[in-house]
Parts: C-alpha cells; sequence; structure tokens
C-alpha cells in the first residue's frame, strides 16, 4: 500500500520528523513491524525505497496513536522534503 497516500500531515522536529498518517486500514501493530524492518536495525523490506544516504542518517522509528490514526517518529538528522520524498516510493506497509 502506498503509505504516502496516508500522509494528513508532517512537522519538522528537533531531532527528526513526525509523519501522520489516518486511514482505517493503518494497524499500530502493522505500521510497528515495517518501522523494525525499515529502521535502522531492521531488515530491510522487499522494495528498500529509501536512498542510502537516507538510511544511514536514520537513527530510529518510534510508532504510536490507534488504529485509523497513527504518527511515526523518524528520528536522525532529517528534513521534512526527504522524508517526503522516501516515503512516496514507500510500498512496505501490507494491510
Amino acid at each position: 500500500m502506498q503509505l504516502a497516500n496516508k500522509v494528513t500531515g508532517m512537522e519538522q522536529k528537533k531531532d527528526g520528523v513526525d509523519v501522520h498518517l489516518e486511514g482505517e486500514e493503518l494497524k499500530v501493530d502493522k505500521m510497528q513491524k515495517m518501522a523494525d524492518l525499515c529502521g535502522p536495525d531492521g531488515p530491510g523490506c522487499n522494495d528498500d525505497c529509501c536512498d542510502e544516504d537516507f538510511a544511514a542518517r536514520l537513527k530510529g522509528v518510534n510508532v504510536k496513536g490507534v488504529d485509523g490514526k497513527v504518527t511515526m517518529h523518524l528520528m536522525g538528522a532529517l528534513k521534512q522534503a526527504e522524508v517526503a520524498n522516501n516515503l512516496s516510493r514507500c510500498n512496505c506497509y501490507e494491510p
């Protein structure tokens, strides 16, 4: 599923970027599974959508919220525009 279509907003934070997503198919546990795969210590997903420079600066991914309304906090020296760019290629979430 194309996650970029579910983004309702982004916020630049001191330590990274918050990505707010909404949609009935978004489940917190599945978002966490995706974050674990795509995070810095994860094995990556089948369709590795993040460019190497971005992946090298990604220090962690925290997921919070409730089913249907989830926030991913991407930690590291990241800018909102590059998060949006990498997310636009992301097909890692499996509903």
